[in-house]
């Protein structure tokens, strides 16, 4: 009977994180999961042999998003059944480039007769949040901070497959199967203010070699000994010589 070794392991993450901050951690949708199996062993005793492995990674957390939006007052325009599209400022003195009277306001729309609020564009700008929630990015006038968490997963798969064949002592077959696969969120470029991120990350790989490709063969050569006594009377050895040398 022939012996299949294999081994199976599985880690839960952070292991490093006292229990009840994983805890903490897990109930925000935090959670790391790490295994792998391989098997392998003969099927024909010193002919087939076949080895094989899977790897995982899972990893659930989520990323703070922190992005720009749209002041009430812009959204309050643009809603309406004449959009609008009020722009505030402060004027600045061209001589000494320091700001000049009080903060004005202007319609873009009207200045600009040439630009016209989309529908669809419109359409989209509706899904925008309107309440601000910090301060650290935008100018505080019309373009507000807004973060939210969003979902940032990694799920990575890696599998394969080899086969040898010993044809005889020289010659010896080889195939391999290898597959990956990674699927990554990306909220660092997500504007579509989802918690599920719309743009994912999706590199799969794919390796089948044709067939023969693994193929090789091999040979090999026995030099005879080499009798030094037996070689011309000029380079024989004194009889205190050790014994025939091989090589």
């Amino acid at each position: 009977m022939e012996k299949v070794f294999g081994i199976t392991v599985r880690m839960l993450g952070p292991p490093t994180i006292a229990s009840m901050m994983l805890a903490a951690l897990r109930s925000q949708g935090c959670c790391k999961n790490q295994g792998g199996r391989n098997l392998g062993g003969p099927i024909l005793k010193d002919k087939f042999f076949v080895y094989a492995y899977y790897e995982l990674l899972r990893l659930r957390q989520q990323s703070p998003n922190n992005t720009t939006i749209l002041s009430p007052a812009i959204q309050a325009g643009l809603a309406e059944a004449t959009p609008t599209l009020p722009f505030t400022y402060q004027p600045v003195d061209q001589t000494t480039g320091n700001p000049s009277g009080p903060m004005q306001t202007v319609d873009l729309f009207a200045r600009y007769p040439a630009f016209k609020p989309d529908p669809a564009t419109l359409g989209v700008l509706k899904r925008i949040p309107t309440t601000a929630n910090n301060n650290r990015v935008g100018d505080g006038i019309n373009l507000l901070g807004y973060q939210f968490n969003a979902r940032s997963n990694d799920t990575l798969d890696n599998a394969g497959f080899r086969a040898d064949y010993n044809l005889n002592a020289h010659n010896t077959l080889t195939g391999t199967y290898s597959w990956n696969r990674q699927l990554v969120d990306r909220p660092d470029i997500d504007t579509s203010f989802d918690k599920i991120p719309i743009v994912t990350n999706h590199d799969k790989t794919l390796f089948f070699p044709p067939l023969g490709a693994g193929i090789r063969a091999r040979t090999s050569r026995t030099r005879p000994a080499l009798d030094l006594i037996s070689l011309r009377p000029s380079l024989r050895l004194p009889r205190t010589s050790p014994s025939p040398v091989t090589c």
